[in-house]
This record gives structure tokens, C-alpha cells and sequence, in this order.
């Protein structure tokens, strides 16, 4: 993908049921200032509450997920400037965690630091042959935020996150897609039609049950078997409410492909 025009720090189009949001600061490799951070928070406010919205792909201009944060402003900050920083980071975390639908990392070039983290709090990561992953805190003399390592030690365990958070070495695309980080890799000539064709086909889905799903699987680590039967239970009475439950029993009668509408 080519650097879109303009000046806006995040870019959207909505195509199909995909919404895509573009980080657009290329000058800087998509670096995450505090303006940026509130447009997208603002924008997946706005996301959640579209019903034409089945699906959000996030991804960077130029061919460069997101390089952290703006190292421009660090270094300068008073102790309060820091914990401001670090609140709207955590609120746009939250954010990608928290909302109801499935929302795909697109990762090309560097995803480092914050930018890291951004990917991780996305439901599934896809990559580019040429992508890398950086837990680059250490190398700017700071501790990891942003809740990577959160994030990481549920995905590939306390050891592995602590070589990667005390080394900052970059992890290539097949390696991410080894430890389970990325969960497609695709070569960077093919990406944007096999990117095209993955979001559409989970914004085809049924969107309300995946939200349920999305919800479940993120409590189920942190909680024990009778609480994870609570919580499947009162998902599965919820979903089956849906008229995409009531579109796919009516479809295997009639032996054909479910049409969902996403309610």
C-alpha cells in the first residue's frame, strides 16, 4: 500500500464490512503521538456503535505497521506528562481489546515497541515476509508498557518474553509465526489481496457471536473451569438469540451456505 495523501494521523475507509484504519504519520514510521491515539480510540468508538462495521483491519502507511512511540518527544516529559502518556496508551488498548468485533493486526515492516503492543492487543496478527516485531523498550532505556508484556507471557510464557523484553532483538515474520504471534505470514507481493480476502471472509461471519467468542477467550486464561462454564454458558444462551444463529440452523436445512448479517 502506497502513502495515502494527506495530513490526518489515521486514516479510514470502510469497504465490504471491513473497516481499515490507517496509521499516517510515514515520516516518523507511524509513531504513536498522543493525537494519534485519540483518533483511534474515537474512531473504534465510533466502529463499535456501526453495525456496518463487521470486521477492522489496523495497519500503518507505507508499507510500516508502527515503530512505538514518537522518540521526538522523549526524554522531556515531566512525571505527570509520563503518566498522561501512558493513560491514553492504555485506553487505546483497551479499546482494541474491549470492542465486540474482530479486529486484524496488518503487519508490514516494523511493529516495535508500543507499535508492538498495538499488534498484540489486536485479535489476530497477519504479517508480511518482510515484518518484524521488537520489544524495543530496553533499547531507549526504558521498561516495556503498553501491556506487552501482558500480552506476550500468555502467548509464548515467561521465559521467551523476558529474552525478547532484556534483549530487544527483532523477531522476523517466520519466527512470529512459529510462537504463535502472528498467526499468517504472506509474501509482500501477495499481501494486500491476501489481506482482502481474509478480513472479508471474517466480516462475513456472525458478528455478534463472534464478539461473545472474542470475550470469553480473553477471561478464559485468568480464570478457573467453573468460571469459564459460567461464562461459555451465558454466551451460548446469548448467541443463540441472534438471527444469525436462526440464519445458519435455517441454512443446514436447507443445505446451503449460511448469508449472515451480523445480528
Amino acid at each position: 500500500m502506497s502513502a495515502p495523501a494527506g495530513t490526518r494521523p489515521l486514516l479510514s475507509s470502510l469497504d465490504g464490512g471491513v473497516l481499515t484504519l490507517t496509521l499516517n504519520r510515514p515520516e516518523v514510521r507511524n509513531a504513536l503521538d498522543d493525537a494519534t491515539k485519540h483518533e483511534l480510540v474515537a474512531a473504534l468508538d465510533d466502529a463499535q456503535a456501526e453495525p456496518g462495521v463487521r470486521a477492522i483491519v489496523l495497519r500503518g502507511a507505507d508499507r510500516t505497521f508502527c515503530s512505538g512511540g514518537d522518540i521526538r518527544r522523549m526524554g522531556t516529559r515531566t512525571a505527570v506528562g509520563g503518566a498522561l502518556r501512558l493513560l491514553g496508551g492504555r485506553r487505546l488498548i483497551d479499546s482494541l481489546v474491549e470492542i465486540p468485533k474482530p479486529v486484524i493486526a496488518a503487519v508490514e515492516g516494523h511493529a516495535a515497541g508500543a507499535g508492538f503492543s498495538l499488534a498484540l492487543a489486536c485479535d489476530l496478527i497477519v504479517a508480511a515476509g518482510s515484518a518484524d516485531f521488537r520489544l524495543a523498550f530496553i533499547s531507549r532505556g526504558l521498561a516495556p508498557d503498553t501491556a506487552a508484556t501482558w500480552f506476550l507471557t500468555r502467548q509464548i510464557g515467561e521465559r521467551r518474553t523476558k529474552e525478547l523484553a532484556l534483549t530487544g532483538r527483532p523477531v522476523g515474520a517466520a519466527e512470529a509465526r512459529d510462537l504463535g504471534i502472528a498467526q499468517e505470514v504472506w509474501p509482500d507481493d501477495e499481501f494486500d489481496d491476501r489481506l482482502r480476502d481474509y478480513a472479508g471472509r471474517i466480516a462475513s461471519g456472525p458478528t455478534a457471536a463472534q464478539g461473545i467468542t472474542k470475550r470469553i477467550v480473553q477471561r478464559a486464561a485468568d480464570c478457573d473451569l467453573a468460571a469459564v462454564w459460567d461464562l461459555e454458558s451465558l454466551g451460548a444462551a446469548v448467541a443463540s438469540t441472534t438471527d444469525d444463529h436462526r440464519e445458519a440452523i435455517a441454512a443446514w436445512r436447507e443445505k446451503r451456505t449460511p448469508t449472515f448479517d451480523g445480528h
